[in-house]
């Protein structure tokens, strides 16, 4: 029996289209993914006490023996003008940390703040949750192909090709990979 004859030609289409998205399912499913690729180390600064930032917190960093410096910035604008200052500040490195880095405003200037840092020579380390990185992955390979920038995907999607289709595949096949989210700003 030929299924051209007993198909009306309207759904002759949806047939084909059907057979190509399964052929294509199955061949991404049996696709190997590479877990392992090549990483390069990255430690931090020596002697961080010699920059003028650690000079100008060393009487309150002595004040409190075992203190790390850490303070909490509830107030959205504070918190920027803060990072915004310190990157401008920055002289040997500049870590970030950042649940989500949307192409608006604030990441926009972020990121120029984090730039014009390692055009002066600094040392730039992002660390960025793959949550919403989304097809974003062209705009961090070019900040990371500038000599002082590096760029990190924490826990990245295992599946890159097809944008929000392979993730929601990647929730389904992978239940870590929806919980393990990284949700700090520093």
């Amino acid at each position: 029996m030929n299924p051209r004859k007993t198909l009306p030609s309207s759904c002759r289409g949806c047939v084909s289209g059907a057979l190509a998205l399964n052929t294509l399912l199955l061949m991404a499913g049996c696709a190997t993914i590479r877990d392992e690729v090549p990483r390069t180390s990255s430690y931090a600064i020596e002697k961080p006490q010699a920059t003028e930032l650690a000079r100008a917190f060393a009487a309150q960093l002595g004040a409190e023996p075992g203190g790390s410096g850490f303070r909490l910035l509830p107030d959205r604008q504070e918190a920027f003008l803060v990072r915004a200052a310190l990157a401008e500040a920055a002289q040997r490195t500049l870590d970030l940390q950042y649940h989500i880095i949307a192409p608006d405003t604030t990441g926009t200037l972020l990121i120029y703040h984090a730039m014009l840092a390692a055009q002066r020579g600094v040392r730039v380390r992002l660390l960025i949750n793959d949550l919403d990185v989304g097809d974003r992955d062209n705009q961090l390979a070019k900040l990371a192909a500038h000599p002082n920038m590096e760029v990190r995907v924490f826990n990245p999607f295992a599946r890159r090709s097809f944008g929000s289709l392979s993730r929601f595949i990647d929730y389904l096949s992978d239940g870590t990979c929806l919980n393990r989210r990284m949700h700090n700003k520093l």
